[in-house]
């Protein structure tokens, strides 16, 4: 039984990205949270296949808190066995799913204490790191990249270490100046990136399947774009991917992008900020809604469905003060 559920598993996660256009790291998230609840149904009873999934609920619940979760991992994870569960009714697996407290009902009578104190907690580090977020501005991020870009230029001309650090540069620019996440950066084509004098378009593919083309015309990031090119032509061009690997000559992983990020560090007074592809994006973000930027251009540059652009606008004026008006 338990492997006919896997089955169902991998048609809902085939089903997430034909017809849901879901990305890569969401179907990751969707894998982990649903295998796991898989492992922890009873099969021991002959029940209806329903009956299992709500005897089985409150020990994956309860495995969930007593993992010390944050609260917003809490929801992710709860929200993915949801939706799995309104397809396999959708499909007439199982029926009558309306018992099961999923989302809308975490607070009862015995975890209500253990929401509250998650609650309290996930505001507190809300503040924190919208905080930090308010303290960095364009001008700190330029500063950063023109520091790192001189760095890499302290090297041999073409050599390795001249190409991967000129590369690591481009990969900041890539994802703050046009909010491009890890994923869309190691997919980055060759034939993607158009190099002309005075500006760089970038086709990359949405998560409904649409070429968007994004322009750069900061004409000192596209001095930075064309060096990189420039000294890693040859190996670009014969991988065939614009973000390369060095040392296995391939394209780049996304672990391996997640590394670069955090060999970066803000000097933001005496607390040294450590960088991550979100906490990058979030910047990018947040200083388009500072300078009142065009909301379909925000959407577009995110690949943001409508309802998650307005989810991450209401953070942004709850925890940073903005008032936007779309």
């Amino acid at each position: 039984m338990k492997d006919i559920i896997y089955n169902y598993m991998e048609d809902y996660l085939n089903f997430c990205k034909s017809d849901k256009s879901r990305s890569r790291r969401t179907l990751k998230v969707y894998r982990i949270s649903i295998s796991k609840y898989i492992d922890l149904l009873n099969f021991d009873e002959n029940f209806p296949l329903e009956n299992i999934f709500i005897a089985s609920f409150k020990p994956y619940y309860d495995y969930l808190f007593n993992k010390g979760y944050a609260l917003s991992t809490l929801k992710v994870k709860m929200k993915s066995i949801r939706l799995f569960l309104i397809y396999l009714e959708s499909k007439g697996i199982i029926s009558d799913i309306s018992n099961l407290f999923i989302l809308d009902n975490m607070r009862n009578s015995y975890n209500s204490e253990k929401i509250e104190f998650l609650e309290e907690k996930a505001n507190v580090n809300k503040m924190e790191y919208t905080n930090l977020l308010n303290s960095i501005s364009e001008s700190d991020i330029k500063a950063l990249i023109m520091k790192n870009f001189d760095f890499s230029n302290e090297f041999k001309y073409g050599s390795k270490k001249h190409q991967k650090f000129s590369r690591n540069v481009v990969i900041l620019i890539l994802s703050y100046y046009l909010g491009l996440g890890c994923d869309k950066i190691c997919d980055l084509k060759s034939k993607d990136v158009v190099i002309l004098d005075t500006s760089i378009v970038i086709s990359v593919m949405s998560l409904q399947g649409i070429v968007h083309k994004l322009y750069i015309y900061d004409a000192f990031y596209i001095s930075i774009i064309k060096k990189y090119f420039e000294i890693t032509e040859s190996l670009i061009t014969e991988i065939g991917y614009f973000i390369v690997n060095m040392q296995s000559k391939n394209k780049m992983t996304e672990p391996t992008l997640n590394r670069v990020f955090r060999d970066y560090k803000f000097d933001n007074g005496s607390i040294p900020v450590k960088i991550t592809s979100k906490f990058i994006r979030d910047l990018r973000l947040l200083h388009l809604l500072k300078n009142n930027e065009n909301v379909y251009y925000i959407q577009q540059l995110f690949d943001y469905d409508i309802d998650t652009l307005l989810e991450r606008v209401r953070y942004f004026e709850i925890y940073c003060g903005l008032s936007c008006n779309f």
